[in-house]
């Protein structure tokens, strides 16, 4: 998991990680 990681790609996997708890 380190190919040019983006911020916002970064949120957005967060976002949806605590969506899906």
């Amino acid at each position: 998991m380190a190919r040019l990681i983006d911020p916002k790609n970064i949120i957005s996997l967060t976002l949806s990680n605590w969506f899906n708890r």
